[in-house]
């Protein structure tokens, strides 16, 4: 992030001080109202409740992994994870299949039996180099501008989008 401050103040031409701009980062996305996709709670409650072992992995490219989990943890989910994997706190960040690799190696589970959701392209590029199946969560492209033009639904591979939390439950649990 440095750098990219750094380009940007010598594009603009202003002052910027970079050392600064994390905690004011950090500061404000722990001010802003962030909240859980519909259904999410209880699906995740759901799956837990039976011991379906979860993980998160996430590319955090503003934020510190401290306010990522309390994020999480404001929205009542942290505990449902066993594992957090944050591209802030390693070496890569997906579409690269190493964090959702390390995150099969926490939980004990073959990344050829796991599957990873998520909302991106990358998403589904990383899932598919880590040897895992990739599900494309489309039910925030409408809360989203910018997630809506990321995935052509074209072009994910039939059975892999999920709509909403409610159907990942049910693909885990069964009716």
């Amino acid at each position: 992030m440095a750098e990219q401050l750094e380009k940007v103040r010598r594009w603009a031409g202003v002052p910027v001080g970079v050392e600064e701009v994390p905690g004011e980062l950090d500061r404000a996305l722990l001010r802003a109202e962030v909240l859980a996709a519909p259904g999410a709670s209880e699906a995740l409650r759901r799956l837990d409740a039976v011991g379906v072992p979860m993980a998160v992995v996430s590319n955090v490219m503003n934020e510190s992994g401290s306010v990522a989990r309390t994020i999480l943890d404001r929205l009542g989910v942290l505990g449902r994870f066993r594992v957090v994997v944050l591209s802030c706190e390693h070496p890569w960040a997906k579409p690269a299949p190493e964090p959702l690799r390390l995150a099969c190696r926490f939980l004990g589970v073959s990344p050829a039996r796991a599957v990873h959701l998520g909302d991106l392209a990358y998403d589904l590029r990383g899932a598919q180099a880590a040897g895992m199946r990739g599900w494309w969560y489309a039910g925030l492209r409408r809360y989203n501008r910018y997630l809506s033009a990321q995935v052509d639904p074209r072009k994910v591979p039939a059975g892999a989008t999920v709509r909403s939390w409610e159907e990942v439950a049910r693909r885990f649990l069964g009716p």
